[in-house]
């Protein structure tokens, strides 16, 4: 389906458009859906720990893609990224394996062992992302891919198996162990600050971008990091700019993971939480009153000296 791009259209009438663009392809996706998922079958993704071990194994690069990347492949944008033409064809070679080498991950809707074990509101949640997006996860993946699986970051809140949580947390610790890191994170999201999840690498160095938007500096990420030792091991926290930058990372020759909200499920897993809550001093952007505010004053001025650069 062709939406006409708003090129040459009065600034004051954009926003407008775009509302009504967005709620076409909504409306399409969700009628594309109903006739695909009655005839094709979706894809489907390893398990958590497969997933995990391999990347230590092979000391493979990652990119996941969520509910909210499918969204931003699809030509909607979400809040925190405005798609854009080259985000979103970057996207789509991603998402179908056309970058060699790459391990990619989908949700765990498509990891059907794992699934079974979510909570009622969290399988409501993808069974309605089901609907109104299945067809799209049908139409812009490839048949016979080895798909890994992008929830492996989320071990916990959706679960709360707290066994299984820590099975989980212990192996991603295998994947960084003795390894030269550099998080690079938006500026309120903190990874490992307070905590001991990342306390076994050998040592820890920040690039620190815009929480929100960030595909706007992609490039000049993608060379900060070029001009990093090569056997640093990237670990990326930066939404949708995370799942591509992964990928460019891994074209060349480097690792880079993108691990999402790893950091905030081990801070909701020590806390025992049973919802999503606000953890102090880091941004999490699903939780009611989330703010960057309130870290203690020791492990800011660790997480100060960790920062090599800033990028705006």
């Amino acid at each position: 389906m062709h939406i006409p791009r708003l090129r040459n259209i009065p600034r004051n009438i954009r926003p407008w458009l775009e509302v009504r663009r967005d709620k076409i392809l909504r409306a399409w996706a969700r009628r594309l859906s109903a006739v695909l998922l009655r005839f094709f079958r979706e894809p489907v993704c390893a398990d958590t720990l497969t997933t995990i071990r391999k990347l230590a194994a092979e000391r493979a690069s990652f990119s996941r893609f969520g509910d909210a990347e499918i969204m931003l492949v699809g030509k909607l944008s979400i809040w925190y990224q405005h798609r854009t033409r080259p985000l979103v064809k970057r996207m789509r070679q991603i998402l179908r394996g056309g970058v060699p080498g790459l391990e990619v991950g989908l949700p765990i809707r498509f990891c059907p062992a794992e699934y079974a074990r979510l909570l009622p509101a969290p399988k409501a949640h993808w069974e309605g992302e089901r609907r109104r997006f299945g067809g799209w996860w049908i139409c812009f993946t490839r048949k016979g891919f080895p798909y890994l699986n992008a929830s492996a970051t989320r071990p916990y809140i959706d679960i709360q198996d707290a066994a299984y949580a820590a099975e989980v947390f212990a192996a991603w610790r295998t994947v960084w162990e003795g390894r030269d890191i550099v998080f690079v994170e938006g500026e309120a999201s903190k990874l490992g600050v307070g905590n001991d999840l990342f306390e076994n690498t050998k040592s820890i160095h920040r690039i620190l971008a815009p929480a929100d938007h960030a595909y706007r500096v992609h490039d000049r990420l993608l060379s900060v990091c070029l001009a990093q030792p090569k056997d640093t091991l990237f670990l990326l926290a930066l939404g949708p700019t995370a799942t591509v930058l992964a990928a460019d990372l891994h074209a060349c020759g480097r690792q880079a993971i993108d691990v999402g909200h790893i950091d905030i499920e081990y801070e909701l897993y020590r806390m025992g939480a049973a919802e999503k809550l606000p953890i102090p001093g880091k941004r999490f952007n699903e939780a009611r009153d989330s703010a960057a505010e309130g870290m203690r004053s020791p492990a800011q001025t660790q997480y100060e000296r960790e920062i090599i650069c800033r990028v705006e």
